[in-house]
């Protein structure tokens, strides 16, 4: 028997705001496993079927298109990222362009006097 989408996401939004009455070790696991993958099924089942849905909307389909774009390339991007920062003088650029002048304008504040 096919649970509704509203049920489902209902039961999960109950289960994650119960997260805080149910004794630590069983928080992440026994807590929302269950009603998560019944919103899964649900959602799955309600994308067969063609329903109205807002994960049907266009704009959250694009996004996720996207998402899941940038899943296959992120740590591509990241060790781009990591080698062009290590190649470059990322630091140097940054200790001149940051951190000095902003050392200079604090150290060049006039100090309050301590009066007593």
């Amino acid at each position: 028997m096919p649970v509704p989408l509203w049920g489902a996401a209902g039961l999960a939004t109950a289960a994650y705001l119960a997260i805080n009455l149910v004794p630590l070790p069983f928080v992440y696991v026994a807590t929302t496993a269950i009603p998560f993958a019944i919103l899964i099924g649900a959602t799955a089942q309600a994308d067969i079927d063609r329903s109205a849905s807002l994960l049907r909307n266009r704009h959250l389909v694009r996004l996720g298109e996207w998402s899941y774009a940038f899943y296959l390339v992120h740590l591509i991007v990241i060790r781009v990222a990591v080698e062009l920062a290590e190649r470059s003088g990322l630091a140097g650029l940054l200790h001149a362009t940051v951190e000095r002048p902003l050392e200079r304008r604090l150290r060049d504040r006039p100090r309050a006097s301590a009066q007593a």
